[in-house]
């Protein structure tokens, strides 16, 4: 019924093998292609990173779809919806031409609650599937798509058993008692981690998975959303350690978590304007202060990625203040210690009034040459005084409430 050596064939065989990175080529490839190996003369495969011409891509979809048209005729025609268990050649056919038309339409919402019928037959395995989404993040229309982190939460759920300790509420929701107004990122829905049995290491490779999804693709809302779940996980993992009794883990979890911090001080470091890595480290440092207070104890001022994280913004905001996120990194990094550090206010005064009296360039800073990036720094600094003073007036009426 299906053509076994079909571009279709070959190139879902290569997809779903996985690859480590894919890439989508230019052209027809042909000043690449005399590199390639036999079994795939028509794309590029080197040290298991595999190299596609657009031109190769748009043909084998045309055939996918054709072949993929067949294996659902074969599933609808049953009364179970689920493609024929005697026949091993087409569960491959299938998992081969949805890998293509993945490849070029990550949307394609068919391919992908195919490609779970076939897991859920027992044709697929779980970690290579896993492996197969982490090598389509490479590819820029694949790493913004939500479909595809859909589908790795699912396959996750699916891979990690659930615990018997549920928390009947959001795990993130918990730390609302630090009165900070940081979003909540995980409600009691379908589609949430909180509750999965993941091993450190699942963990470490799902942190992992999110940088390099928004390495491929800078605004990535669902890569960034994916790594709020996975936090909410990793939190609530320790809250049930913690609360089983079990020092040995919950020491390891948080190592995670300080590794997490780390990372996101050098991510922010090099991005200076994704408030989203932002909030999120204000995020992670909640629940570092939550079960890790001595972190926020210490200030290693010679190790800029450790820094807590209203040290880390007021640092950067010396050397970038026409950033508007930093201001606003700096404000949620505040709200944080708060509770901890009454002085934390005056502090915030003190930095804004430094760019709106004095007026002055920072010694050593280089981006207030222009008037304009002058007068864009008052500009948030002001922002951030009228902030403060609604701040201040809310807590005075509170007081008296």
């Amino acid at each position: 019924m299906f053509m076994a050596c079909s571009l279709t064939h070959e190139l879902g065989k290569a997809l779903n093998e996985p690859p480590v990175a894919v890439e989508i080529i230019p052209g027809n490839g042909d000043e690449w292609l005399s590199e390639g190996t036999e079994p795939h003369k028509r794309f590029l495969l080197v040290e298991n990173h595999l190299g596609v011409p657009s031109k190769v891509l748009y043909e084998a979809y045309l055939e996918a779809v054709a072949v993929f048209q067949r294996c659902r005729a074969l599933s609808l025609a049953r009364p179970d919806g689920q493609l024929p268990g005697d026949d091993p050649a087409i569960h491959d056919e299938c998992l081969n031409s949805s890998a293509v038309l993945i490849l070029l339409n990550p949307g394609h919402n068919t391919a992908w609650n195919a490609r779970k019928s076939v897991i859920l037959s027992g044709h697929r395995d779980l970690n290579k599937e896993l492996s197969f989404t982490t090598a389509l993040l490479t590819v820029r229309e694949c790493a913004k798509q939500s479909l595809l982190w859909y589908h790795r939460r699912w396959l996750l759920r699916k891979t990690y058993p659930m615990s018997t300790l549920h928390h009947s509420s959001s795990s993130l929701e918990r730390l609302r008692d630090l009165d900070v107004d940081i979003t909540d990122t995980d409600t009691e829905d379908e589609d949430t981690l909180r509750h999965t049995n993941m091993t450190v290491e699942t963990l470490e490779s799902e942190f992992s998975a999110c940088t390099l999804a928004c390495g491929t693709y800078e605004r990535n809302y669902f890569g960034w959303s994916h790594r709020f779940r996975c936090l909410d996980a990793l939190y609530s993992m320790i809250r049930r350690g913690d609360g089983a009794g079990d020092p040995t883990r919950v020491a390891r979890l948080l190592q995670l978590l300080h590794e997490e911090s780390s990372r996101l001080c050098m991510w922010i470091e090099q991005n200076v304007s994704d408030y989203t890595a932002m909030q999120y480290r204000c995020q992670v440092d909640l629940v570092m202060q939550r079960y890790s207070r001595t972190f926020f104890d210490t200030e290693d001022s010679n190790a800029t990625t450790s820094l807590p994280p209203f040290s880390h913004a007021r640092t950067l905001l010396d050397s970038y203040p026409v950033h508007e996120a930093l201001w606003l990194y700096l404000r949620g990094s505040a709200l944080i210690r708060m509770k901890q550090d009454t002085g934390m206010i005056h502090q915030l005064q003190q930095i804004a009034e430094r760019f709106v009296v004095d007026k002055a360039r920072p010694e050593g800073n280089q981006s207030l040459t222009a008037s304009s990036s002058l007068a864009e720094a008052e500009r948030h600094a002001l922002q951030l005084l009228s902030w403060i003073k609604w701040r201040t007036a809310k807590n005075v009426v509170s007081a008296r409430s």
